[in-house]
């Protein structure tokens, strides 16, 4: 299909025809899946981009496995963190998409690179935190057992303000999955409950139940984030 009728297509039948170009060989592509991904990252469409997550999440998850020595790993919110380093680096540039990868198979190199580096990252933060639990259970033993919360111990020496404008930064940079911003905002600047937001955004959640796990798992990467960084989320963002 030439590349003006690809644009003028509706969303609905330019992600099927990605789907079913994905099942054939490089020779049969049609150009389907590389206009999905010009519309999430040169027009910022954020249907594009949830078009983009579901048809290859399955993708990220086998190169997250193949990548992780570990089955400990979270594959769906490692996956999630793939998408945010891959949105991140391309979204919103000034040269067209197409000047900087040829074709569809360049864009998904890419993002295996992005998998392999998320899940490198994910091991230095495991070494790191371990290495830390370790120095305050040895500071704890020299102190006759005291318990000692590194996240309670680093929010006590930060000033709350500073503590929020780091929380909002994050939110800023790294929160980019549709579903997962509209929680965050409603939430903390809206004051909603679970209840309220799935009532009043029912084409992103099922229910009040689907609007809890995804704030709790927003939750977890930012104290994870934050605590690698030398500050507390806990006591910015609360459930």
């Amino acid at each position: 299909m030439m590349e003006a009728q690809l644009r003028t297509l509706g969303l609905e039948a330019l992600a099927a025809g990605c789907h079913t170009e994905a099942q054939r060989g490089r020779q049969d592509e049609a150009g389907y899946c590389f206009e999905l991904f010009r519309r999430a990252l040169e027009d910022l469409e954020q249907s594009a981009w949830a078009a983009v997550a579901e048809q290859y999440h399955r993708l990220i998850i086998g190169w997250i496995h193949g990548a992780s020595l570990s089955e400990l790993y979270d594959a769906d919110e490692t996956a999630r963190e793939v998408f945010e380093r891959f949105w991140r680096t391309l979204a919103g540039r000034c040269n067209p998409l197409a000047a900087r990868f040829p074709h569809v198979g360049a864009l998904l190199k890419y993002l295996r690179q992005c998998a392999i580096s998320t899940v490198l990252d994910q091991r230095r933060r495991d070494q790191q935190q371990e290495r830390l639990h370790a120095r305050l259970a040895q500071h704890a033993a020299l102190d006759g057992g005291a318990s000692v919360s590194l996240e309670v111990e680093v929010v006590e020496r930060l000033d709350r303000g500073a503590l929020i404008a780091r929380v909002r930064a994050w939110v800023a940079a790294e929160v980019v999955d549709p579903a997962e911003h509209v929680i965050v905002q409603l939430s903390y600047a809206g004051d909603l409950s679970p209840a309220e937001i799935a009532a009043r955004h029912p084409e992103l959640f099922a229910s009040a139940a689907a609007v809890r796990q995804i704030k709790e798992r927003v939750l977890r990467r930012a104290r994870r984030a934050l605590l690698d960084s030398g500050a507390g989320a806990s006591g910015a963002l609360s459930e």
